[in-house]
C-alpha cells in the first residue's frame, strides 16, 4: 500500500512537472520568436497600411542597374505610385524614412525609390541625415568630402553641396564629414530651412535617418518633415523594436 501510494505520487508529480515544462516551453517560444515574418504581421503591429513590398536581393543593387531586375524595378514603381497617391492631396514633399534597427534596407529603398521617381520625369533629392553611418554617397558612387554637415556648419553653400547623379532627375546631399556633435547639428533650425528650400526645388525630398533604436539623432527631425515612412525588414526585426520606434 505504501509503495503504491509513493508510486502514485511519483506519477502525479511527473505529470505536473511535464505539464509545467510544456507550458513554460510554449511561453518561451512565444516570447522568444517575435520576428515579423509576413506583411500581415507588420500591418497588425504597426496598425498602418503597407505602401509597398520590396523583394529581398542577395546583393546590393546598383541604382543605375535597377532596370536589369524586372521584379525589383516593378516593386519600386508600385511603391512610387502608392506614395504619390497617398500624398497627392496633402502637399507632402519632405518624406523621412525610418527603420527600427540598422541593416533593414532603408537606405537602399530610398536610393532606388529616387531612381524610379527620376524615371517618371519628376525630380528627387536624397538627403542623408545619418551623420554616423552614412550610406547614400556609397550607393550613388559619390565622394563625401562635402555634404549636409558642411552646410549646417556654414562651411559650404547648399547649392555647392547638392550634387547631380548619373540618374536623370536625381540629386544627392550626402552626409558630409562626420561631425563631433551629430545630434546637436541635426537639431539646428538651419536644417528646417534647408529642407524647406529643397522642397521648393524638387518634387520629393527623401530623407535618410539613423535607425530609431540605434541613436537618438533621428528624433530631432520630426517637426521638419511632412510625412514618415517606416521600412521593416521581414525576418529581421522583432515586434517590440517596431512598436518602440512607432512610439518615438
Amino acid at each position: 500500500g505504501l509503495y503504491g501510494a509513493i508510486g502514485g505520487w511519483v506519477i502525479a508529480v511527473g505529470l505536473i512537472l511535464g505539464l509545467l515544462a510544456g507550458t513554460l516551453l510554449a511561453l518561451l517560444f512565444e516570447n522568444v520568436d517575435t520576428l515579423l515574418y509576413s506583411t500581415r504581421q507588420v500591418e497588425k503591429v504597426t496598425n498602418t497600411p503597407t505602401l509597398g513590398r520590396i523583394p529581398v536581393s542577395r546583393r546590393r543593387v546598383d541604382v543605375a542597374a535597377l532596370g536589369d531586375n524586372f521584379a525589383l524595378a516593378e516593386a519600386y514603381r508600385r511603391l512610387r505610385v502608392n506614395i504619390s497617391a497617398a500624398t497627392s492631396d496633402l502637399a507632402m514633399h519632405k518624406l523621412r524614412f525610418v527603420s527600427a534597427e540598422p541593416r533593414e534596407g532603408k537606405s537602399t529603398v530610398i536610393a532606388n525609390l529616387a531612381s524610379v521617381i527620376g524615371q517618371s520625369e519628376q525630380r528627387a533629392v536624397v538627403v542623408d541625415c545619418d551623420l554616423r553611418r552614412p550610406q547614400q554617397h556609397e550607393l550613388f558612387g559619390l565622394t563625401n568630402k562635402i555634404g549636409l554637415s558642411s552646410v549646417l556648419q556654414g562651411k559650404t553653400a547648399l547649392e555647392d553641396a547638392v550634387r547631380t547623379t548619373r540618374l536623370p532627375g536625381v540629386s544627392v546631399l550626402s552626409s558630409g564629414p562626420a561631425p563631433a556633435n551629430p545630434a546637436e547639428l541635426l537639431a539646428s533650425p538651419h536644417l528646417y530651412e534647408l529642407l524647406n528650400t529643397l522642397a521648393e526645388q524638387y518634387d520629393y525630398v527623401l530623407i535618410d535617418t539613423p535607425a530609431m533604436q540605434a541613436v537618438a539623432d533621428a528624433s530631432f527631425l520630426v517637426p521638419a518633415v511632412d510625412g514618415v515612412l517606416m521600412v521593416v525588414g521581414r525576418r529581421q526585426v522583432k515586434q517590440e523594436s517596431v512598436r518602440s520606434a512607432l512610439e518615438q
